[in-house]
């Protein structure tokens, strides 16, 4: 929420709120770059040829699926620390939840972070596995503001 105090009108500059609204060409063509990132992190993977796991069973997994335009299938399973998801899977998408196992090899393993709002705990835990290679989406999503 925000709140402003009632008041004259200030200039445009001094104003905190000074934004743009986004024009429906700006938005279309942002999602393009959207789809277009997406698609680069897919054929990423695609050329890894290694057992990839999915890390974290978000609840928004199955709509960032759905902008992948993939079931997952390419995803062995999808890990998860909480064992009461053990088993469990998604409307739609291929790969079961399972706890990580011991004996998991994770440096021949890649893992896709899928539970994008959980990306900097996911990141350290797979550090504490010493994971290899580690795909996070919002990397391939964030390329252009840096």
């Amino acid at each position: 929420m925000a709140f402003c105090k009632k008041g004259g009108a200030s200039s445009p500059e001094k104003s905190p709120w000074n934004f743009r609204m986004p024009t429906v060409s700006f938005v279309r063509e942002r999602f393009e770059e959207f789809k277009e990132r997406l698609a680069v992190l897919l054929d990423s993977i695609g050329g890894l040829g290694k057992p990839f796991y999915g890390y974290g069973a978000a609840q928004m997994l199955p709509a960032f699926a759905y902008h992948l335009k993939s079931d997952l299938s390419f995803l062995d399973c999808i890990l998860d620390d909480n064992p009461a998801r053990e088993g469990l899977a998604y409307p739609d998408l291929v790969p079961r939840i399972r706890r990580p196992w011991d004996g998991l090899d994770w440096q021949q393993a890649g893992v896709l972070i899928t539970a994008l709002d959980s990306a900097p705990p996911i990141l350290k835990r797979l550090g504490e596995f010493k994971a290899g290679t580690v795909l996070n989406p919002l990397e391939f999503l964030q390329e252009r503001a840096s």
